[in-house]
């Protein structure tokens, strides 16, 4: 991806906000949470569980029943495989609760 590219997807995002999309029922993947607008999206989806990965840690959303940030860094090697699957359970064990679960 060029600079220009990056640009766009930016002012893209800024513009209509995120793209939420719902991987399996009850399972939401998106990119990272910036504008209110963003949020208000989130709560429109009656979203309940975050699960942030990235940024920087969002205290703005109280409607929420929970919010797990463990931001990751990208690079070439691999993640602690152990605190993924930590994570992955956590998330899917909100989801057998019935709680609607973002990930980003």
């Amino acid at each position: 991806m060029n600079l220009w590219e990056i640009v766009k997807a930016y002012i893209r995002q800024w513009v209509k906000g995120i793209e939420i999309v719902e991987i399996v029922p009850g399972l939401f993947q998106s990119s990272a949470i910036r504008w209110p607008w963003d949020k208000a999206k989130v709560k429109a989806l009656g979203i309940d569980v975050v699960i942030d990965l990235s940024g920087e840690f969002d205290s703005s959303m109280p409607w929420l029943a929970a919010y797990l940030y463990w931001p990751m860094k990208d690079e070439a090697k691999l993640p602690n495989l152990a605190v993924l699957e930590e994570v992955a359970r956590f998330g899917m064990r909100m989801r057998d609760l019935n709680f609607k679960v973002l990930t980003h």
